[in-house]
């Protein structure tokens, strides 16, 4: 993947901050929406996904949270794109 190809943190950020607010649109089923935009590439430095930042554990884990605890990761999310911007 090239770097102009990465998506935009910006963007996950605002979902992020919609899912805590409960703004979000819901999933299907699901009241709490994924983070997953199928980029599914783990950055060996920070140890996130680079679509998502989500840790491999949080993916691995996601199916079989609750709605609170995927609440948390999504804030976990949000801490992390800020500590990105430049």
């Amino acid at each position: 993947m090239r770097f102009n190809d990465r998506p935009d943190p910006i963007a996950l950020l605002r979902k992020a901050e919609a899912v805590l607010n409960g703004t979000a649109p819901a999933q299907g089923l699901q009241k709490v929406p994924t983070p997953c935009r199928s980029v599914c590439t783990m950055n060996r430095r920070s140890g996130w996904c680079e679509g998502c930042y989500r840790t491999l554990q949080e993916i691995t884990d996601w199916t079989t949270l609750s709605d609170d605890q995927k609440r948390q990761v999504w804030k976990q999310i949000a801490l992390r794109v800020q500590g990105l911007r430049p």
